[in-house]
This record gives C-alpha cells, sequence and structure tokens, in this order.
C-alpha cells in the first residue's frame, strides 16, 4: 500500500509532493526522525498557558493553543491551528497535523496524525497512522498502548469514525470513511499485520 492511498482527503500541493517522495508505508513513518533531526531546537509559534509542560525537541505551529496541565515532551511537531487540552499528553517521535484537537485525558505517542482529527477524551493512540478527519470518541485504544509490540503500526484512513471505547488492535487497518461501532474490537486477519 503506498501512502497516497491511504490519505484520499484534498491535499494541497506542498504536502502531495512530499507525500510522493514515500514508495511505502514504512518509508513514510519512518521519515518522522528526518523531520525530527531537523528541529534541532525548540521552536515554539503558538501559545502555552502557565502549568502545561513542554520539553524536548518541540515544535509548535503558529495559532496552537497548549492548555493548563497539557504535557508535551518531544521530539514531536505539533502544526498550526491545534487545540491541546488539559491532561492532554504527546510523547516523543509524534507528529499532529494542521487543525486537529486533543481533549482533555488524551494521549498520543508514536504516532503520525494527520489533519483536523480529534481525539476525544480519554482516547489512547499509539505506534499508528490516523489520516485526515478521523473522529477518535472517549475511551478509544488505537494501536498497542501497552508497547508489547512497538514495530506493529495501526492504520485509520481519512474520515473514519471510531465510536466510544472502541479498541483498533495493533497492525489493523481501518479504511477511510469506514465507521467502527462503539465496543468494537478491530483485529487484521492473520497473516496481514503492517510491521516496520
Amino acid at each position: 500500500m503506498r501512502p497516497s492511498d491511504l490519505f484520499h482527503s484534498p491535499m494541497d500541493d506542498e504536502f502531495e509532493k512530499w507525500l510522493s517522495k514515500f514508495a511505502t508505508l514504512e518509508d513514510l513513518f519512518s521519515s518522522r526522525d528526518q523531520l525530527y533531526a531537523k528541529l534541532g531546537r525548540q521552536q515554539i509559534e503558538g501559545t502555552i498557558e502557565d502549568q502545561a509542560i513542554v520539553s524536548g525537541l518541540v515544535y509548535l505551529g503558529r495559532n496552537s493553543h497548549v492548555k493548563s496541565g497539557a504535557v508535551l515532551s518531544g521530539p514531536l511537531i505539533v502544526g498550526p491551528d491545534c487545540v491541546i487540552e488539559c491532561g492532554a499528553r504527546i510523547l516523543g517521535r509524534s507528529f499532529i497535523g494542521t487543525g486537529s484537537q486533543l481533549r482533555a485525558g488524551s494521549f498520543v505517542s508514536d504516532s503520525i496524525v494527520m489533519n483536523r482529527c480529534t481525539l476525544c477524551e480519554n482516547s489512547v493512540v499509539q505506534n499508528c497512522v490516523l489520516g485526515s478527519d478521523v473522529l477518535v470518541r472517549a475511551g478509544c485504544l488505537v494501536g498497542d498502548a501497552a508497547a508489547e509490540t512497538p514495530d506493529l503500526v495501526a492504520f485509520v484512513g481519512d474520515g473514519a469514525r471510531l465510536g466510544l471505547g472502541a479498541i483498533i488492535c495493533p497492525g489493523s487497518i481501518v479504511a477511510s470513511s469506514d465507521k467502527v461501532a462503539a465496543g468494537s474490537i478491530v483485529r487484521n486477519p492473520k497473516g496481514s499485520e503492517v510491521y516496520f
């Protein structure tokens, strides 16, 4: 699967050109390290409230807002116009796209979250790629929260909707615009896991 097959929403020319460089999802996922290496230092263009914790190599895009009690620990990139609410945590090797929202208690680690995603309260996203316009409802677990299989990545395509408390297992793929019912468990058939 090519990365461009996962992201079907309209893309600006610059992003489309960048995305076309990657022949495989593995190439896309590993490109995060190249981005972080270019950071070299913390760059803050957005707003950070008192009592928010921001440490390590962090890029915070313009008009992004990190609320009191949120934790960002780099290396990570948060694009413009994002909102990181109180109690939300983003830990290293993550990319958060333009206009995304992480609500109270949400957690992201080792993941790529594309543009305009919403992670609702107490959702966990780890070792995965979320396409644009994905809604992750409260209490969802996407990827491998226990980090037992750190090289096994879950993929959720553009516009997918994950119901309350849904679990997307490591190596699973949720297609673009799919709706996963509340409390469902999504597992890929044996032999179709995606390893990096």
